[in-house]
């Protein structure tokens, strides 16, 4: 376990899903036969009876876990159609983005089993750029909040000084230049375009924010956002891999797949497609 733990450069946070966890680090690991062995094996041999206690604990436990985690969907692997250079629009249904598959499955943080029903996100790259374009349907607060700052002509305008506060729609994670240290970056921004970069659960100062850009227009009841991320910025280049760990998760419980907030272990992978 340890071998397979050390070598992963995934890191392991303290709000891991224990499922989503044990899914990536010993069923993905092939483990788990290993793991049951050792504890039948340990069960046979152990005398002391607060030692037998505390074994037959575990054993249920793991058991329990490993059961879960065979049983929970796999990691999901996105091709991220390469289109020509140009910054796209906010329509997914446009011209730019009708040939683009949304992202899929959206559903509950750490549930993947139950499905989403208002986000909707599609991904595309211009070998220079990264974009998600997400619709949230059927929240028509958002939009509100979104129409207050409009309406007082804030939205991108507010002061420089301004503190962050997480009243986000969505937080944005791709691991990039940092996935070799197990760590990540976490984007997200408020309703009036303020934005913030997060480095692991950590939220860097404002002139950290790495050069990231978010654009959102309303819909009838709720918001779309497209957020571009500059390839040299958050480290991808194509040229020496084309995967990237990434995942979000949407302030109203709606998450790719099933993932989780500062998670990687519940990351899914971008294949960035190279004509």
């Amino acid at each position: 376990l340890a071998e397979v733990y050390n070598a992963d450069p995934t890191g392991c946070f303290w709000n891991d899903d224990p499922v989503i966890a044990t899914k990536h680090y010993v069923v993905e690991g092939g483990l788990a036969d290993f793991v049951k062995d050792c504890l039948k094996r340990a069960n046979e041999k152990v005398v002391h009876p607060g030692s037998k206690e505390l074994l037959r604990r575990f054993t249920k436990r793991m058991h329990e876990l490993i059961a879960k985690a065979e049983k929970a969907p796999k990691r999901v692997m996105y091709t991220v159609k390469q289109k020509p250079a140009g910054t796209p629009d906010l329509d997914p249904n446009g011209k730019y983005w009708k040939e683009i598959e949304p992202v899929g499955p959206v559903s509950h943080v750490a549930r993947a089993n139950v499905p989403g029903t208002n986000t909707t996100v599609k991904v595309t790259h211009d070998l220079k750029n990264l974009y998600y374009l997400f619709e949230f349907r059927n929240i028509p607060r958002w939009r509100a909040k979104y129409m207050n700052f409009k309406e007082k002509g804030q939205v991108d305008n507010f002061p420089k000084d301004e503190a962050f506060q997480w009243d986000t729609p969505v937080e944005i994670y791709l691991d990039g230049r940092l996935a070799s240290s197990g760590s990540y970056y976490m984007f997200s921004n408020m309703f009036n375009g303020h934005r913030c970069t997060c480095f692991g659960s950590q939220q860097g100062k404002e002139e950290e924010c790495l050069p990231w850009q978010v654009k959102m227009e309303p819909i009838e009841n709720g918001l779309r956002l497209l957020a571009i991320f500059p390839f040299d910025a958050v480290g991808i280049d194509i040229s020496k891999g084309n995967k990237v760990g990434s995942t979000f998760v949407a302030a109203n419980d709606e998450a790719w797949n099933g993932s989780q907030w500062h998670s990687p272990a519940s990351f899914q992978t971008l294949w960035l497609e190279m004509k």
